[in-house]
C-alpha cells in the first residue's frame, strides 16, 4: 500500500507546475541575492540627476578588514560594531567626483535557512506581493507607477471634487486629477498638484490644451464677464478676472470639465497673474505655481526667484523620470508611452477605467513583485536625500563637501532590514512543518507598500473584505495555500467563483499556465 501510495503521489507531484516550490524556495534567494544588481541599477540611473557632474564606477563587496575600518571611520556608524548576529555583506557603490572617489555604503541580507539575521530576531521575507506591470491601485482612489524605482502617485480621490459656479448662476462640477511627482517633502498641496500643471510648465497653455483635446478659444482668461453669453461660461476668480469656458462642452464632456477644473485650482493658488501670463507662450507663471505647491524650506535666496529656480529644477529631473525598465514593465499591461508627459497624459485620460476595472484578487493578469517593495525604504531615503542636495541653494551643481554629505546620508546600515514591510520577524510556531508555519502564514500580500503615512509611518487600515474573497486564478495559478486559512468568505464557500463542467471538473482559462511562471 505504501508503495501505491508513493507512486499516486510521484504522479501528482511531476502534473503540478513547480511554481509554489519554487515561490517558497528559491525565488526568496534569487531575489536577495540579486539586491546588489537592483541597488546598482538605481544608482546609475541617479547620476542622471545630476547634470552628469558625477560618474557612477560601480560596486563591490567589502571584505572584513574593510567593513572594520568602515565602522570606525563612518560618522554614521561612530566606531560602533555590534556583537550581536547580523548576516549582511557591505556592497560599497563607487562614484567619481572631479576626479576624487567618493562611496555610498549599503548592508545587504544573506538567506539562511529561509530566513535573514539581524541583531539575534530572525526576519522571513514574506514573499510574493501581487502587482500589475508596475501599476499597483489602492482603496485610496489612486494610482501608484513605479519609475526610475520609486512611486509617482495619481489621484482621482472624491474628496477633490471641485465645485465651480458660474456667473449665469450655473453649477457644475468634477473630480481634480492629481500626481505626486516630487520626492521630497511635501505638504497637502504638493500631493494634490493638477496633473495638467506639467504640461502646461513645459508645452505652454495652448499646447498644452491642444494635447488634453481642447481647440483654441474654448477655455480662456478674461477680464470681464459677459451677459448672457449664450456659448461661454464664466468663472469668477480671486483676482477680479474670469475663467471663460465653452458651455457646451462644459455640460457633455467629462475631460474637458476636468480640464476647466485643473485650470481653476491652479489660477487660485496663485492668483498674481494677467490674462497674458497666463494664455501666452511662456510658463513663467505656471512653473512659479508648481513651484509653490512642492513648496521649499530654503529662505536664503528671495522667495520668487528661489520658487522658479526649485521649480525648473524639478521639471528638469522630471523629464528623466521614465526610465526604460518602466517603459517596458508599462508596456506589458498596455500603457505604452515614451516619456513622463505622455504617461500623464494617457493617467488623465484612463485612471477611471483603471480604479473601477482593476480586479485586486484575480492574479491571472499580474506579476510576482518583490524587489520593487523589499527595497522601497532604502530607495526613498537615498531619493530624499538625493533631492534635498538637488534642491539646496547650490542646486544640482554640486561641490566636494556636499556630495560627501549625501553619500554618508545615503548610505544604510543593517537596520533597515527591520523596517522594510516585507521581512517580518518569525510567526508564532504552530507546526513543526516549515511550509505550513510559514508559507500558510500569509497569504499572497494584496496591500500597497507605498502607501504609507507621512514620515515614512505605516497606515494602520483594516484589509476590505473584497479583498479576502478567493478567485479562481488562486488556485490555477498558485495554490490553495495561498487562500486564508480562516476562509473568509461571505458565501461560506472556499471559492464561490470557481467554474467546472459537467464532470465536476475545474475549469481553467487557456492562458492560465502561460503565467504561472511569470516573476518580475
Amino acid at each position: 500500500e505504501l508503495g501505491i501510495l508513493t507512486e499516486i503521489s510521484n504522479e501528482i507531484s511531476s502534473a503540478m507546475a513547480p511554481f509554489n516550490d519554487d515561490l517558497i524556495y528559491g525565488f526568496r534567494k534569487r531575489r536577495i541575492a540579486s539586491i546588489p544588481q537592483y541597488l546598482d541599477s538605481s544608482f546609475r540611473q541617479m547620476v542622471a540627476f545630476f547634470n552628469n557632474q558625477l560618474k557612477y564606477v560601480g560596486y563591490r563587496t567589502l571584505t572584513p578588514e574593510e567593513r572594520l575600518d568602515y565602522a570606525f571611520d563612518n560618522m554614521i556608524r561612530k566606531g560602533y560594531v555590534s556583537i550581536r548576529r547580523t548576516d549582511t555583506s557591505n556592497i560599497r557603490f563607487e562614484f567619481e567626483f572631479n576626479g576624487d572617489p567618493y562611496y555610498i555604503y549599503v548592508e545587504v541580507p544573506y538567506l539562511r535557512n529561509e530566513c535573514v539575521m539581524f541583531n539575534d530576531t530572525e526576519y522571513y521575507p514574506l514573499f510574493p506581493i501581487v502587482e500589475r506591470g508596475g501599476v499597483n491601485v489602492t482603496d485610496s482612489h489612486t494610482v501608484i507607477i513605479k519609475v526610475m524605482r520609486i512611486p509617482i502617485t495619481f489621484g482621482r480621490r472624491p474628496s477633490d471634487k471641485v465645485q465651480l459656479s458660474a456667473v449665469s448662476g450655473r453649477q457644475y462640477w468634477d473630480l481634480l486629477l492629481t500626481v505626486k511627482i516630487y520626492q521630497g517633502e511635501v505638504g497637502k498641496t504638493g500631493e494634490r498638484i493638477p496633473l495638467i500643471l506639467y504640461n502646461i510648465c513645459r508645452l505652454g497653455f495652448t499646447d498644452a490644451l491642444a494635447l488634453y483635446g481642447v481647440k483654441p478659444g474654448q477655455i480662456a482668461v478674461v477680464q470681464a464677464a459677459v451677459e448672457d453669453d449664450e456659448d461661454f461660461e464664466y468663472f469668477m476668480l480671486p483676482n477680479g478676472l474670469y475663467l471663460k469656458a465653452d458651455k457646451d462642452r462644459l455640460s457633455d464632456d467629462m475631460f474637458f470639465r476636468r480640464v476647466v477644473v485643473s485650470l481653476f485650482v491652479t489660477y487660485i493658488t496663485n492668483t498674481m497673474f494677467t490674462p497674458s501670463d497666463v494664455m501666452g507662450k511662456e510658463t513663467e507663471y505656471y512653473c512659479t505655481t508648481l513651484g509653490k505647491m512642492i513648496g521649499s524650506k530654503n529662505r536664503q535666496t528671495p522667495m520668487n526667484a528661489l520658487i522658479l529656480r526649485n521649480a525648473i529644477t524639478h521639471l528638469d529631473m522630471t523629464d528623466l523620470m521614465l526610465d526604460s525598465v518602466a517603459i517596458k514593465k508599462l508596456s506589458s499591461v498596455g500603457i505604452v508611452v515614451g516619456d513622463i508627459y505622455d504617461l500623464l497624459k494617457y493617467m488623465f485620460f484612463n485612471i477611471d477605467d483603471m480604479i473601477v476595472s482593476y480586479n485586486p484578487i484575480n492574479l491571472y493578469d499580474k506579476m510576482i513583485g518583490s524587489l520593487d517593495q523589499l527595497m522601497a525604504g532604502v530607495i526613498r531615503r537615498i531619493v530624499n536625500n538625493q533631492y534635498s542636495v538637488i534642491n539646496s541653494k547650490r542646486g544640482a551643481n554640486m561641490t566636494p563637501e556636499v556630495f560627501k554629505t549625501f553619500c554618508k546620508k545615503a548610505s544604510r546600515n543593517a537596520s533597515w532590514i527591520s523596517t522594510a514591510p516585507v521581512f517580518r520577524p518569525k510567526p508564532t510556531t504552530y507546526n513543526s512543518n516549515w511550509l505550513m508555519q510559514i508559507g500558510a502564514r500569509r497569504f499572497l500580500s494584496l496591500d500597497s507598500i507605498e502607501s504609507q503615512g507621512r514620515g515614512g509611518k505605516r497606515k494602520s487600515t483594516k484589509t476590505p473584505p473584497h479583498l479576502l474573497e478567493s478567485h479562481p486564478s488562486q488556485i490555477c495559478v498558485t495554490s490553495l495555500l495561498d487562500i486564508p486559512s480562516s476562509n473568509p468568505v461571505a458565501t461560506g464557500s472556499i471559492n464561490p467563483y470557481l467554474q467546472v463542467d459537467e464532470e465536476g471538473n475545474i475549469i481553467t482559462p487557456p492562458y492560465a499556465k502561460e503565467l504561472i511562471h511569470v516573476f518580475d
